[in-house]
């Protein structure tokens, strides 16, 4: 396979090519750069820009790499040399084998030890959270590539997830805490890019609403939230770029932020619990000393160093036992060293002690409590290769002091969530793996699938009908484009599955014709960019393939003409090395024929359109493959000239434009050197000016 890169977010993508099948597969992972140019063997890194790439060739199939269990139908590789000067990293690569079909996309994650292995497209670094209801929220999160502002509901009763409103921004490594109110907290956390939030915002779960409230007073992710006797939340620790031993609280009854006695230790990746006294005990961390533990109490504002776990650990997990006893579990030394052991901290004798070891060493596993009183432990990761995620689950018994292999889940989980529902079963979602949840019963000592989790759908189109209905098409699910389609009635609040395109893509576009059908044009598929057109019959619901555009594009633009006419602009051809496009043709729904027409001044993708009059169309700003763009310039369709006229006051794609009532129109966010923005502008076409306003008060 061959990888090509593009940029999105400020990181750097990969296309894939098998050279057996001839099949690309667009964004295959994130590409690595090469710290030292034309070094040959040299270290690499994520990529923070898109400047001297080494792409990655896998240009043979290896007959033997380790451990397929648990990873059929799916692409695994390594790197074995690094050649920097010549712009490629050669590396073997193998399918494994199976009776499934494959992921035809997934995700590249680098190691210390300068291996990719490949690995599903899923979710990670997600909070978790249960409602006395048995209800189970499911918030943010990532797949290394992207983070995600998702909120779903896993409703148990009735074996369902639903979709609730989204977060404000996207996060991952946030906290998440239930108030009394019924209200849930939001802290912190931070993106695939970096981008470490203070924000907080609060879900209101009466009326469904997310409201945002004061920032912390620093920004941190992997830090800890624990509900006080007090009802204060308190934020504890994390890592804003640096350790952080900080600690502040909120108090939903004034909305109000309120720094208190930082630890004695920095720390992120830590365990905090709450304990009868009112008092709160700190376990482990990632930080030199990661074995150091101390307990705060909220009285009197004080922190107090307690007595030391036996070894280091983090990414752990603190069970709180019915007799007031923490069981801490596994973990990693940060290191080498993933550990079997467990200990049991004693806050009346400030005394720990060793307990027997688990079967297998893991972190970044779950402990739940189970009604008999036995802890059952589900997957982790015993390597620093994602390869070495574990399926493999085992159970407790304090009154025993033994551990029980149990029934392994399908398919190995890390970094995932557990939660004990109503029934007594053990619901497990996320981790790096598919499918994204299942549910044990410790009864059965079985593990069975759940309903299918909400797809997570990228880069589809959703058209509104004059039925007031919608119609989604298509789009990219993380491993593959999608062909499926749905109208969602608004009038009664519903989705109906409708017949799928005759082509699977992503990065398309959707227009309504005047006689009511819609017309899908390009985009992007899992053999490269698309010329392909197709359309949808709204009475019969059947699509019907129609001419194909004389240029292959995905991110462009259609816009439909006072003539009936659609008018395709810009975008890029995966196929010709990702060639930006200034070129635009027509499409004539009545002959059913595609025609050239004049090219826009600059190559543009992730613009936006807006019609100025039935003559005239306005293209503002996106990426020509290089630079994001402030430029405009408007289409006269009598006349077919393009001419520019001024320039936004900032470069931005992927941003909105929206006309209002006094004719101006207003521009917001979009994206600019991989940052998210806040900028918004207003134009006047009359006068061709361009007017800075207030900015938003969050980038998107």
């Amino acid at each position: 396979m061959k990888f090509r890169n593009s940029t999105n977010n400020g990181i750097c993508y990969c296309s894939a090519r098998n050279y057996d099948t001839g099949a690309t597969v667009q964004n295959f992972g994130i590409a690595s750069k090469c710290t030292k140019s034309g070094s040959t063997g040299c270290s690499c890194d994520y990529m923070s820009s898109c400047s001297s790439i080494c792409l990655v060739k896998f240009n043979r199939w290896a007959s033997t790499l380790p451990y397929c269990g648990g990873y059929h139908g799916k692409l695994i590789g390594s790197i074995t040399m690094n050649d920097c000067g010549n712009h490629f990293i050669g590396s073997i690569a193998k399918q494994c084998n199976s009776t499934q079909n494959s992921i035809k996309s997934s995700i590249l994650t680098q190691t210390t030890s300068n291996s990719i292995e490949v690995v599903p497209f899923l979710l990670i670094r997600l909070t978790g959270t249960l409602l006395p209801s048995g209800t189970l929220l499911i918030i943010g999160g990532t797949s290394i590539v992207h983070s995600y502002s998702t909120f779903e509901a896993y409703i148990s009763s009735s074996d369902k997830w639903i979709v609730l409103p989204s977060l404000s921004i996207p996060r991952h490594e946030h906290t998440a805490t239930l108030l009394s109110s019924g209200h849930l907290l939001i802290t912190g956390g931070q993106t695939t890019d970096r981008n470490i939030y203070s924000s907080c915002e609060l879900y209101d779960s009466s009326r469904n609403t997310w409201k945002i409230v004061p920032d912390m007073s620093s920004k941190r992710s992997r830090h800890a939230a624990v509900l006080l006797k007090s009802e204060k939340v308190m934020i504890i620790g994390g890592h804003n770029g640096s350790l952080l031993s900080s600690c502040e609280t909120y108090d939903a009854s004034s909305n109000t932020w309120t720094l208190v006695a930082n630890m004695m230790l920095p720390r992120m990746f830590h365990s905090a619990t709450l304990l009868s006294s009112g008092q709160v005990l700190v376990i482990g961390g990632n930080y030199p000393n990661s074995s150091a533990c101390e307990k705060y109490e909220p009285i009197s504002n004080i922190w107090t160093s307690i007595a030391s776990m036996s070894t280091g650990r983090f990414l752990h997990t603190t069970t709180l036992l019915s007799d007031g006893r923490l069981f801490i579990v596994g973990g990693f030394d940060g290191s080498k060293n993933y550990w079997q052991s467990c200990e049991v901290y004693d806050p009346q004798s400030n005394k720990w002690t060793s307990v027997a070891n688990m079967t297998t060493q893991r972190a970044g596993h779950t402990a739940t409590l189970l009604p008999s009183g036995k802890i059952l432990v589900t997957g982790g990761v015993a390597g620093q290769s994602i390869l070495d995620g574990l399926s493999t689950c085992e159970i407790y018994d304090p009154a025993l002091n033994t551990w029980t292999s149990v029934r392994n889940m399908s398919t190995p989980r890390f970094q995932h969530i557990a939660a004990l529902l109503p029934s007594g079963k053990i619901l497990v979602a996320g981790g790096i793996s598919a499918p994204f949840s299942e549910a044990y019963d410790p009864t059965s000592n079985t593990w069975t699938p759940v309903t299918k989790f909400p797809t997570f759908v990228l880069q589809n189109t959703a058209t509104l009908l004059s039925s007031d209905k919608v119609l989604v098409t298509g789009g990219f699910n993380g491993w593959d484009q999608l062909s499926s389609c749905a109208i969602y009635n608004t009038p009664t609040n519903t989705w109906i599955p409708t017949t799928d395109m005759i082509v699977p893509r992503s990065l398309h576009t959707a227009t309504l014709l005047s006689n009511e059908n819609v017309l899908v044009a390009g985009g992007y598929s899992s053999i490269g960019s698309l010329k392909r057109c197709e359309v949808y019959n709204t009475m019969s619901t059947i699509w019907t393939a129609v001419e194909d555009m004389h240029v292959a594009r995905c991110e462009h633009t259609a816009t439909l003409l006072s003539s009936g006419h659609v008018l395709v602009i810009g975008g890029y051809d995966e196929d010709l090395n990702r060639k930006y496009l200034s070129n635009c043709e027509i499409y004539n729904f009545l002959s059913n024929t595609w025609s050239s027409t004049a090219s826009m001044s600059t190559p543009r993708s992730q613009h936006t359109v807006i019609m100025l009059s039935s003559e005239k169309t306005l293209v503002t700003g996106g990426f020509d493959g290089s630079t994001y763009l402030s430029s405009c310039e408007v289409y006269d369709s009598k006349s077919d000239a393009w001419t520019l006229v001024a320039s936004m006051s900032k470069a931005r794609a992927q941003h909105t434009l929206t006309s209002l009532p006094s004719g101006e129109l207003l521009v917001t966010g979009g994206i600019n050197n991989g940052y998210y923005m806040a900028d918004c502008e207003m134009y006047d076409p009359s006068s061709n000016i361009w007017t800075p306003i207030m900015n938003m008060s969050f980038p998107r």
